[in-house]
């Protein structure tokens, strides 16, 4: 009996060991993240590895989000990684894992792992790219500065600028700042800026800002300025019609005509319309007076007004109603005095001629008494 009683003893002792061998052996594992954070982009791969030190056949591992099993029956697998293909805002949350064994007495798990946090977040907030001065419109030899500001509050270690999905990389670039100098053709193109900012022990950027078109342009030409009467000379009281042209068409054009002092009238016709005329009548009840008249126009390009320079000037004449029946006598006078020079010219033309012919007349006898003569003393 005694003998029995020890066998027994014996047996039981084994046992416990043995199971608290195999319990020592299936140590709890760990799972890691394969970057060197846990926050994801929205569209990113995540890959979880489970882990252990083990040295013995492992027949399947299990993966938990919250507590509850995904992998759709990694049981049955001996891999050891998860993978989220393109993550999105609800593959977030605390993930485990564990592994199992199977031998003839059945199938025995180990511990589950710590968790591990993941994140999965969306790209931040996309920046305001602003131009200074505000308009896209530049004239060659201008300068420009873009600025990327991001949403407040937001902690910001680094603005980048791209000109056409290209970075453009400068001093202050990288401080949300980059400047063109006198800019060329060469820069008209599109323009965007992003940054990126700390979170989760992570760089998280930006979604890219709106694009921002810039537009550059020659100065303008000025414009062709006419008037009718063509001479300038206007009695008190006329009208006189000036034009003026712009060399080519814009989207919006305004024209402005001016005297010497003041802005005299503006005219806003249709879209794309080139040229605009005004009437005026003209008053001046003093001595006559002259006056310079020149011509302007402002452009709407993409937004931008740009006033062109000033057209030559002309010279506009007014004379007084006196002063112009004085010029008219005079004018009258001048030609009565041209007719009666023009009739005495005439006069001593024929006059000249008529001494000639009665010079000629009286010379003929002469020669006929000397030819008589000759024919006398020759027959003499």
């Amino acid at each position: 009996m005694y003998n029995v009683v020890q066998l027994f003893f014996r047996f039981c002792l084994c046992l416990l060991a043995e199971l608290h061998l195999y319990e020592a052996i299936l140590q709890r594992p760990n799972i890691m993240i394969s970057a060197r954070y846990a926050t994801y982009l929205t569209g990113e791969s995540v890959f979880l590895e489970c882990q252990t030190t083990a040295d013995f056949t492992i027949h399947g591992y299990k993966f938990f989000k919250n507590n509850v099993e995904v992998g759709g029956g990694m049981e049955a697998s001996t891999m050891n990684k998860y993978r989220i293909r393109t993550a999105k805002r609800s593959d977030a949350g605390s993930y485990t894992c564990l592994y199992w064994v199977s031998d003839a007495r059945g199938r025995q798990e180990s511990e589950v792992s710590l968790p591990e946090s993941v994140s999965i977040i969306a790209l931040s907030t996309s920046p305001l790219m602003k131009f200074l001065p505000s308009y896209i419109t530049f004239i060659t030899g201008e300068n420009l500065t873009m600025e990327c500001e991001a949403p407040t509050p937001v902690d910001v270690t680094i603005y980048r600028f791209y000109k056409e999905g290209e970075e453009l990389k400068g001093p202050s670039s990288h401080k949300g700042i980059y400047k063109l100098q006198n800019v060329t053709k060469e820069d008209q193109s599109e323009y965007t800026c992003m940054y990126w900012s700390p979170k989760s022990k992570r760089e998280i950027p930006s979604t890219q800002s709106a694009i921002r078109e810039l537009y550059i342009i020659d100065p303008l030409h000025p414009p062709l300025f006419l008037v009718d009467p063509p001479s300038g000379r206007i009695r008190d009281g006329g009208n006189v019609t000036l034009y003026c042209a712009a060399p080519e068409e814009y989207e919006r054009t305004k024209f402005h005509f001016l005297n010497a002092t003041d802005e005299i009238i503006s005219v806003s016709p249709y879209k794309h319309q080139k040229t605009a005329a005004v009437t005026i009548n003209m008053r001046k009840s003093n001595s006559t007076s002259a006056t310079n008249y020149f011509c302007q126009y402002t452009a709407e390009i993409k937004g931008r007004l740009l006033l062109s320079p000033k057209s030559p000037q002309i010279e506009i004449i007014v004379i007084a109603a006196g002063s112009f029946l004085w010029l008219i006598a005079i004018g009258v006078s001048a030609g009565i005095v041209v007719l009666l020079i023009l009739l005495s010219l005439i006069y001593w033309v024929l006059l000249a001629k008529k001494d000639k012919k009665k010079d000629t007349e009286e010379a003929k006898p002469i020669r006929n008494s000397r030819a008589c003569l000759a024919i006398q003393s020759a027959v003499s």
